[in-house]
C-alpha cells in the first residue's frame, strides 16, 4: 500500500512537471529548469472553459459507457 502511493505521487509531480514544460514550450508560462519554478501567464478562463468543457465531457462519457455507471 505504502509502495502504491509513493508511486501514484511520482506519476503526479512527473504529470505536473511534463504539463509545464509543455505550457513553457506552447509559450503559455515560463518554466525554469534550474529552479523547477513555472510562472504561468495571465489567460481568459471562460476561453480555457470552453475549449476544454468538449473533450472533458466526451471522455468521461466514454469512461461511463466502459465503467456500465447507471446500469442496474
Amino acid at each position: 500500500m505504502m509502495w502504491t502511493k509513493a508511486r501514484l505521487t511520482t506519476y503526479i509531480g512527473a504529470a505536473i512537471v511534463g504539463l509545464a514544460f509543455v505550457s513553457s514550450i506552447l509559450g503559455a508560462g515560463t518554466y525554469d529548469q534550474s529552479t523547477g519554478t513555472f510562472d504561468l501567464h495571465p489567460f481568459n478562463v471562460y476561453w480555457l472553459a470552453g475549449i476544454i468543457a468538449g473533450p472533458v465531457s466526451a471522455g468521461l462519457s466514454a469512461l461511463a459507457v466502459l465503467l456500465k455507471w447507471g446500469v442496474k
